[in-house]
């Protein structure tokens, strides 16, 4: 994989107790591997703060760096988003305002697709570095595809109809 300016974990959701959920840490722990072989320069953390959260997903994400051996001065934190489309727009601004270009994703392997959709939606120049569920959970995995599967056809639809990447379907 070639470098990149900076890894971007895109958020997901947290415990009831605040901390990261296991595809958040799954995410975490893939993007401090990539900074420790020097793939980018810089992580960005995203996600806010969703559901009854005291914390935001991007805050959750940052502590796990830390503890990872991820310097936190080279850490940048995106913590408004609430939808795969935000940390894509949220992010795209940051990096414009840090003058960086390019981008690996790190996301769950099924959320890939239509993560790299929207982020070339916005020109952001990106590698992907997809996470595998670990141990394999049918049930899970069968949701996470059925909740991905609607959000495609939501991606689909908004695009068509010329929506912006943060159009909600239901407001």
């Amino acid at each position: 994989m070639p470098p990149a300016d900076v890894i971007i974990v895109l958020g997901s959701g947290l415990e009831d107790d605040g901390s990261a959920g296991t595809a958040l840490q799954r995410r975490t722990r893939r993007a401090a591997e990539a900074f420790r072989i020097g793939l980018a320069d810089r992580v960005m953390c995203t996600g806010g703060r969703t559901g009854s959260a005291q914390r935001t997903e991007a805050d959750a994400c940052r502590e796990i760096l830390v503890s990872e051996g991820v310097p936190p001065d080279v850490i940048i934190v995106e913590d408004a988003s609430r939808t795969t489309g935000e940390n894509a727009v949220y992010a795209r601004a940051l990096m414009d305002a840090q003058g960086l270009r390019s981008a690996i994703l790190v996301t769950d392997r099924l959320h890939m697709l239509r993560a790299s959709l929207i982020f070339s939606e916005l020109g952001i120049p990106h590698a992907q570095l997809p996470v595998s569920r670990r141990p394999f959970n049918p049930s899970a995995y069968s949701a996470a595809l059925r909740r991905e599967i609607t959000a495609l056809q939501w991606y689909f639809i908004r695009r068509a109809l010329g929506l912006s990447p943060v159009a909600h379907p239901f407001g």
